[in-house]
């Protein structure tokens, strides 16, 4: 409500676990104007780009708005991306980095996270992931190639080493399976 009050014109997205597994509960607060379902790489910059143009999102896979009318627009979902290789890396130079890296919220002091892949293989009771799984379609574990992962982790060594770059973790809900 904070932000609402500060930016009453600025549309308020949310994405992740919850807008995915319960969209329409998502859509029913006041303080949410669309959502990103599933991964947002390509849903979201879609519909920004739709925004930035004046032109109405209908029809942005993965994204669900309201209208100015305030009705729901259930736009279809978007599978999830084949080729994680294909993901620009992130770019960290919007984060003040000397201070991320010595007070990590991961407790990675010094570091940084990457993910060698997407999703999880398995179907735990306690765990959210075959809701999402079945929720989106597309297959949802995925692998990025040794190659690129290496790639990211240098260039990010090369980059950020004299800011305070040690060492690097990796923060995969599983690590290391490839089925």
């Amino acid at each position: 409500s904070l932000i609402r009050n500060l930016y009453p014109d600025v549309p308020l997205v949310y994405g992740g676990v919850h807008p995915t597994l319960l969209p329409e509960e998502t859509l029913q607060s006041p303080m949410v104007d669309a959502i990103c379902i599933g991964e947002g790489e390509d849903s979201f910059k879609e519909y920004l780009q739709k925004l930035q143009n004046n032109q109405e999102p209908k029809g942005v896979a993965g994204m669900w708005y309201k209208d100015k009318s305030g009705n729901i627009i259930r736009n279809p979902l978007r599978p999830f991306r084949e080729d994680l290789d294909s993901i620009p890396f992130p770019n960290r130079d919007y984060w003040d980095l000397k201070k991320r890296l010595r007070i990590n919220p991961s407790s990675l002091m010094g570091g940084f996270e990457f993910l060698a892949s997407r999703g999880c293989p398995y179907s735990c009771t306690f765990c959210p992931n075959p809701a999402i799984r079945k929720a989106v379609p597309g297959r949802f574990y995925r692998l990025r190639s040794p190659e690129n992962i290496m790639e990211e982790i240098r260039l990010n060594l090369a980059k950020y080493r004299n800011d305070g770059l040690s060492h690097i973790g990796f923060g995969d809900e599983i690590f290391g399976v490839d089925l």
